[in-house]
């Protein structure tokens, strides 16, 4: 991000409309990082899209390690939940165009994290809670692959390509 200038070079003539005008304002502004917002909003993406890939990785790695240590799963039982729970989730991405339609991007990317969290939290006290509690680990499997996963990261690339986008076309002059 550094040293990099925007420019609308054939479309400068062009008379913007006040709105896009507000727009490009303030996609310029200099933050207190010392990046434009527009930048930082960039950044913010890709940051989450960091935390969201890197939480299912731990378990996309552990899975099946932290079913057989703490839950004395076997592996192909563990693999069946994970997989009954990847199908909860590719049910979840079909239904992403009725959740758009009623909710932001920011809104399902806040509630998926959410799920991702509570899923994550219910194995952190699995030591002290019950005797084998194999319950909690596919509950916890079901939050992060069936519904908070698919949701949040979905919502998260949506909104990241709409920005990427927005960025293209106004540097190009297009918006």
């Amino acid at each position: 991000f550094q040293d990099r200038q925007r420019n609308l070079i054939a479309y400068e003539k062009k008379k913007l409309t006040e709105r896009r005008q507000q727009i490009e304002d303030v996609a310029n502004t200099i933050t207190f990082t010392g990046l434009a917002v527009c930048d930082c909003c960039i950044l913010g993406c890709m940051l989450v899209n960091v935390s969201t890939k890197g939480s299912i990785a731990v378990f996309e790695t552990l899975g099946i390690a932290i079913a057989q240590d703490y839950f004395d799963m076997s592996s192909s039982r563990a693999g069946i939940t994970i997989a009954g729970c990847g199908v909860v989730g590719v049910i979840s991405l079909l239904q992403m165009g009725r959740l758009e339609e009623r909710f932001t991007d920011v809104q399902i990317i806040t509630f998926g994290m959410m799920v991702m969290c509570i899923g994550i939290l219910s194995l952190s006290s699995v030591e002290n809670s019950f005797p084998n509690p194999s319950w909690v680990y596919t509950m916890s499997i079901f939050l992060l692959y069936g519904i908070g996963y698919p949701l949040s990261h979905t919502a998260l690339i949506g909104l990241f390509s709409k920005s990427t986008c927005w960025y293209c076309s106004w540097k190009k002059g297009v918006v």
